[in-house]
């Protein structure tokens, strides 16, 4: 068996790991407490945080930027995809 990686202080994505948890998955793989950017609390598997599947609490997926421009305003979604749209309808997307 492998000796057990300590993950505290560690950055994966948005998330930080803050401690161990009490819990382990079916199979015995070790689950992190880990604070997003955000604020939330998550408990997430080691190895999904090593390997980039689980990068944030979920508050990712709805979040997009935008950039203020003088005649149009410029989005970039959770992907990093850009998207072009008029002032007027920024109420309908933000």
């Amino acid at each position: 068996m492998c000796k057990l990686k300590n993950e505290i202080g560690n950055t994966y994505g948005k998330l930080m790991v803050i401690e161990k948890s009490k819990n382990r998955t079916n199979s015995g793989l070790v689950k992190w407490i880990c604070k997003c950017e955000c604020g939330n609390i998550i408990e997430a598997r080691g190895d999904r945080l090593r390997t980039g599947k689980t990068k944030s609490c979920g508050c990712s997926k709805h979040f997009n930027e935008f950039i203020d421009k003088v005649e149009y305003i410029i989005g970039i979604d959770s992907k990093g995809e850009q998207f072009t749209f008029d002032k007027c309808d920024y109420e309908f997307i933000k």
